[in-house]
């Protein structure tokens, strides 16, 4: 069975390798690409589009100068991908800017993790943080906030709420600090914070074995939705089809409570990258799925000697309930980041494939 670690460290690529939709009206063509890259090894982790039609890229850099390990690595770019500026951010420890979003100053909010207690970075509680950051439009540093416990955490993703201040989501290891309520190993931990920073609430979710999550979205009742992977079936959590990993679909109200709660999946690995609200108040979520059972139908894995994945839509009412779902892929493995819906109602997926057959077609090699 694929550990969970693996399946996390696979989603690290600035490319984007192959592209699903479930529905398409009109073929696409590259308008143009950009290697953003030095003689260093850089990742790329989210991109978003600003507001002057540019974009802003968040990941890391690994240097080899002097004792420095990872640094955190902010690109701007302008809309036909020209390098505007761009900044590194972090100490002597390894940081990571895992996600990042234009705020409504003009400037920037990133959330990853430091280990890092010197350079930029104040407040470390021990081993890894959630580490926030403020810039400004040009990259200059406004406030920078760490949160966290003695142990290990790691925020996978920020976004803005509709008063103003922010919500994170990751996980962590610790019970300790700002961190308290975890149910044993890593919890889903949820961080509210206001504009300037301030720890609002935090919420653990899980149970007593493993759950991580990358994606959060704010709903449009004031809560929040959660998408994540447990491999729990206690504490927080029920109706886990297996031991390894259920998407876990978690609606919360606007202070972290639970309104509700789902696992969905088959007796394998199925872990949740992406999800939306759509028009009809529903939601689509999209991830990964080596099942065949459950809920999961349709998965071109035909060899269970060798286990692969497919990218797995599923598409939720406005209280979880499944609607449809679809298996995207072929007898490789693939791996989703992204969905949204599309203007004519309909949703694209983007991710990366090593199939050839089912329903890929064109790979490169």
């Amino acid at each position: 069975m694929r550990g969970l670690q693996q399946l996390l460290s696979m989603k690290k690529t600035l490319l984007l390798l192959a592209l699903f939709s479930i529905t398409i009206t009109q073929a696409q063509e590259i308008q143009w690409q950009k290697p953003l890259a030095s003689a260093q090894f850089e990742e790329g982790r989210c991109i978003q589009q600003t507001t002057d039609g540019g974009y802003i890229v968040a990941g890391y850099s690994h240097s080899s100068i002097g004792n420095r390990e990872e640094e955190a690595y902010i690109i701007k770019l302008d809309a036909a991908g020209t390098i505007e500026w761009e900044k590194k951010y972090g100490g002597t420890g390894s940081d990571f800017a895992r996600s990042i979003r234009q705020t409504a100053d003009g400037g920037y909010i990133i959330a990853g993790s430091t280990t890092s207690t010197d350079g930029d970075i104040t407040g470390n509680h021990g081993g890894a943080d959630y580490w926030v950051v403020k810039i400004n439009a040009t990259g200059t540093i406004l406030w920078q906030k760490t949160y966290g416990g003695t142990s290990y955490e790691k925020a996978e993703n920020i976004r803005l709420t509709s008063d103003g201040g922010f919500i994170m989501v990751g996980y962590a290891y610790s019970n300790d600090g700002d961190v308290s309520g975890n149910h044993g190993q890593a919890d889903i931990w949820i961080v509210k914070i206001n504009a300037a920073g301030t720890l609002l609430w935090q919420k653990c979710l899980g149970g007593t074995r493993d759950d991580y999550a990358n994606e959060i979205i704010q709903t449009s009742d004031g809560g929040y939705m959660m998408a994540g992977g447990t491999t729990s079936n206690d504490g927080d959590v029920s109706g886990n089809h297996s031991l390894g990993l259920d998407f876990w679909i978690v609606k919360l109200d606007g202070t972290g409570t639970i309104t509700w709660k789902k696992c969905l999946g088959g007796t394998d690995e199925d872990y949740p990258t992406s999800m939306q609200q759509t028009t009809d108040g529903g939601y689509i979520v999209t991830g990964n799925t080596g099942s065949t059972n459950g809920d999961v139908v349709g998965n071109h894995d035909i060899d269970d000697a060798i286990r692969t994945n497919d990218a797995w839509v599923v598409k939720l009412n406005p209280t979880g309930t499944i609607q449809w779902q679809k298996c995207l892929g072929g007898t490789g493995f693939e791996d989703p980041f992204s969905i949204q819906q599309t203007t004519d109602g309909g949703y694209i997926v983007a991710g990366d494939t090593n199939s050839t057959d089912g329903d890929v077609s064109g790979n490169h090699g």
